[in-house]
């Protein structure tokens, strides 16, 4: 701890050498005062580093690093903008002492009470202090700067969305057994002669083939046609004035209109879509095997014996108990991703990553 050699100390004075440095100072520092430019070299002993200390080479900037780690020129508003960089702490602790064992003439290999010796058992604690407590100490704040964004991000959001009420299962549901259907068949509870007819109704010589319907009946036909049948019935009919007004007034709204169009090109594009999926076979598509099916694959295996016919033992889908979260929970997930990123990163993250991590 002693003062070291002239050719070894730092001088941080202002107007020998000091210019704008990366690191600021604990307080804020005049406008006029510049900051210091730390030297990459190796500090001789505790006393250069108290002085870098004492000058804030050991006061960490957590608003220009978040900065810098984002791409962001906003600054953001951190409740913890001001740490330790135990990084820069534990870098120069570790050259000091790799250069006191470089000027010891025994190195590292000398005993107890020489230099080199010192200077290993320092830099071991040193390295330990960083690891146990400086880790710690770093991840703490990354995390409640995490919690304080993410309560911010939830309660700036309206989330009105259905929660799970009382005691959360943890049991799985009872299987579900399917019935392997080969064609139509007509629901349980009918008598048989509404059996009779709804498996004649059933009857088709058409192709199979999507509906197609370029367009489909909603109350746009209805409310245009009773708009135009007020301003037919009430021409020249002057107690209907105001009822003849308020059709115009609503022909003339544009949130009316919208609307209609809106729900015009919906039925459209209906009926694009399937026109497109019946010209390209969709309904004509195998049907995906199911992991429920495995009786049934065998049966179709036996009968094939006789027939050189590879069956795809694989199964395409299966059903199986997962663990889930509420629409209220999933809101607020994504409310939090959104803070740094846009909905469909939320999205990718909830069905991509998190959702089959806690499976």
């Amino acid at each position: 701890l002693g003062d070291p050699p002239p050719e070894n100390d730092e001088d941080y004075s202002v107007g020998n050498g000091a210019q704008n440095s990366t690191y600021d100072l604990p307080a804020t520092p005049p406008p006029l005062v510049c900051l210091p430019v730390f030297p990459s070299t190796a500090p001789y002993n505790f006393s250069v580093i108290r002085k870098r200390h004492e000058h804030g080479r050991y006061i960490l900037d957590r608003v220009r690093q978040h900065k810098e780690r984002t791409f962001s020129s906003t600054a953001p508003e951190l409740i913890h903008p001001k740490g330790i960089n135990w990084d820069a702490f534990r870098d120069d602790v570790v050259q000091m002492c790799g250069a006191a064992i470089a000027r010891d003439p025994d190195g590292g290999r000398g005993g107890k009470g020489t230099l080199g010796a010192a200077a290993i058992k320092i830099k071991n604690h040193v390295l330990k202090l960083h690891e146990c407590n400086g880790m710690r100490q770093m991840k703490e704040m990354e995390d409640d700067e995490a919690r304080h964004k993410f309560y911010n991000a939830i309660r700036s959001k309206e989330n009105n969305e259905a929660a799970v009420q009382g005691k959360w299962r943890t049991t799985p549901y009872p299987e579900r057994i399917y019935e392997r259907l080969s064609s139509n068949v007509v629901c349980a509870g009918l008598s048989s002669l509404d059996e009779r007819t709804a498996v004649y109704e059933l009857q088709t010589s058409l192709p199979d083939s999507f509906v197609g319907l370029s367009y489909t009946y909603t109350d746009t036909g209805q409310s245009e046609g009773w708009m135009k049948s007020v301003l037919d019935d009430t021409k020249g009919n002057d107690n209907a004035a105001k009822e003849r007004k308020a059709a115009l007034d609503l022909a003339n709204d544009d949130g009316v209109v919208r609307a209609q169009v809106e729900a015009t090109m919906a039925a459209l594009l209906i009926g694009v879509q399937d026109r497109v999926m019946t010209d390209f076979g969709v309904l004509r598509h195998n049907e995906l095997k199911s992991a429920n099916w495995a009786g049934d694959i065998e049966e179709e295996r036996s009968a094939n014996d006789s027939v050189e016919t590879a069956i795809d033992e694989s199964p395409d889908i299966v059903e199986q108990p997962v663990w889930g979260i509420d629409c209220y929970t999933r809101r607020n997930i994504t409310s939090c991703i959104e803070k740094d990123f846009d909905s469909s990163i939320a999205l990718e993250f909830i069905e991509k990553w998190h959702l089959p991590a806690i499976n």
